[in-house]
């Protein structure tokens, strides 16, 4: 039977990516995988193996049957042991002296090797039954017996692999006999083995690391994925999928990995919100270090998936990242990129947008990627608002401009008045609770005191001259409240030089406590 076993102490940083799933079903091996074999006889460990694939079998065998499938494995194993030569000298020896066995031939690794492909055939479509413990010495008998069998590199050695990847992965319920923590303890395994110093095995890290997403994808099991996702870049980058200098080849493997695995989180976004997050930071990771001149359609593909994400998220309003993604312009639906550019465009509204969707064939496109357009137009509307707002940070804004920003379409009939007051402060309402806005509404003036404000837009040259602005009227108030001080301690008439400075403290703003909260804005 074989076992696993991890090296203790710390492991070298080469490693790190070795670590597939960090969750409290499975445990890290710390890079790297030992089997130790007890009683390694080829011909024992081959009649383990099938005895369990008997037991497993798609069809319904009898206690002969399953005899007879075993034996004719064994005997095949045995075929493809050395036999231990017998001389005079071995007469000779004590019987608790064991003579050597002689080293394995290359026919017989590759007689061993066609016994092993053929369990996996065997297996394939088929559930393992066997209890956790079992399923796990099965798992790890089966793959010590690969890696010893197996040159490497090898395109055989990477499909046996795959195809053991595909028998553990295998399930047909959450309930059922072994249990999903096990099976994802054993991928955890096989991927775990793969050596990290050994350039060649990157291309079979990123196959076995998307069959593992897959597979727990496929069970509604999110959390245990998430921790590969949020690795997934940086183990790209590590593996030559991702990064500067590499070729159009391994590029796009890289780009497809990451869109057969965003395409996955999509699928379960409802069942774990948070997965949105872990999908917009692998995306802007991922198109980060795209190479926009050899653009391709999968990169492209994966610039409308970030697009439509950051734009279907209720609570995303900075779009500065993406302003900086070169990537984007390129999507593989346009009007995502057109979408997009109004609402990092600085001053665009929502008769903008209605503009761009006034096309009948541009509301289909976006709802294709789960964009509803009342939705769009309502972040549009808060952006509005908190632009405004971060312009007159420290002073008072009337319902009335609030409502030509936000371009409510209220009735001019009897209550129409009280009714638009009530939408204006609705909004503002939304824009506070949405971290954009922070302030006091004042509905006996009909007036919105803003004391803090953030625009999620690109920051352009109005902003600048705005900033610039608020500075010299800050360095003039600090000017005068100096020369005050001067005068007063010149002069000796500390009283006049107090009563300077509280003056021009009271001058710096409309109030005292609108000057106060005018300097706490600047500061931050």
């Amino acid at each position: 039977m074989t076992s696993t076993t991890t090296a203790n102490g710390q492991s070298d940083p080469s490693s790190s990516s070795c670590l597939a799933f960090q969750d409290e079903f499975t445990n890290s091996h710390g890079g790297r995988c030992f089997f130790v074999a007890v009683e390694p006889v080829f011909e024992e460990q081959i009649s383990q193996l099938a005895t369990v694939i008997a037991r497993s079998s798609a069809t319904a065998l009898t206690e002969a049957q399953r005899t007879d499938y075993v034996q004719q494995h064994t005997t095949t194993a045995r075929q493809a042991s050395p036999s231990k030569p017998v001389t005079e000298d071995d007469a000779a020896l004590d019987e608790s002296t064991t003579p050597p066995t002689p080293p394995v031939t290359e026919d017989q690794l590759e007689q061993r090797r066609t016994v092993l492909e053929q369990l996996l055939r065997d297996l394939k479509g088929v559930r393992i039954q066997a209890l956790d413990r079992e399923f796990q010495g099965f798992a790890h008998l089966f793959l010590s017996l690969i890696l010893s069998t197996y040159k490497v590199p090898d395109q055989a050695f990477s499909k046996t692999i795959l195809d053991l990847v595909d028998t553990l992965a295998f399930s047909q319920g959450k309930n059922v006999q072994p249990t999903l923590s096990t099976r994802y303890a054993t991928l955890a395994n096989v991927f775990n083995s793969l050596d990290t110093h050994e350039k060649v095995f990157d291309g079979l890290r990123l196959q076995v690391v998307e069959k593992l997403v897959e597979a727990a994808a496929q069970n509604d099991d999110y959390l245990v994925i998430e921790p590969v996702v949020r690795s997934l870049e940086t183990w790209l980058v590590q593996w030559g999928f991702a990064g500067e200098a590499i070729s159009n080849e391994n590029r796009q493997k890289g780009d497809e990995a990451v869109l057969k695995i965003v395409t996955l989180l999509n699928k379960g976004q409802q069942i774990v919100p948070r997965l949105t997050l872990v999908e917009k930071d692998l995306l802007i990771g991922h198109l980060s270090h795209a190479d926009t001149e050899a653009g391709s359609k999968t990169q492209n593909e994966l610039a409308s998936h970030l697009i439509a994400l950051v734009l279907r998220l209720p609570n995303e309003y900075d779009f500065t990242t993406l302003s900086n993604l070169q990537a984007l312009q390129q999507p593989s639906t346009q009007v995502l990129s057109q979408v997009l550019n109004v609402f990092l465009q600085p001053g665009s509204t929502v008769q903008d947008l209605d503009q761009l969707l006034s096309s009948d064939s541009v509301v289909p496109q976006l709802e294709s990627f789960g964009l509803e357009v009342e939705k769009l137009k309502n972040k549009l509307r808060l952006i509005n608002l908190s632009e405004l707002c971060s312009t007159r940070v420290g002073q008072r804004v009337p319902y009335n401009e609030i409502s030509k920003v936000l371009n409510l379409s209220i009735s001019t009939n009897e209550g129409g008045e009280g009714e638009e007051e009530e939408l204006v402060e609705n909004w503002v309402i939304d824009a506070i609770r949405a971290g954009l806005v922070s302030g006091r509404l004042q509905s006996s003036e009909t007036k919105f005191w803003v004391t803090k404000a953030t625009s999620p837009r690109s920051f352009g040259k109005d902003e600048w001259e705005v900033l610039e602005k608020r500075l010299r009227e800050w360095r003039g108030s600090l000017d005068s409240i100096l020369e005050s001080v001067k005068r007063g301690l010149a002069g000796g008439v500390a009283q006049a030089g107090a009563q300077d400075v509280v003056v021009s403290s009271r001058s710096a703003g409309a109030g005292g406590r609108e000057a106060t909260n005018e300097k706490e804005m600047i500061a931050v």
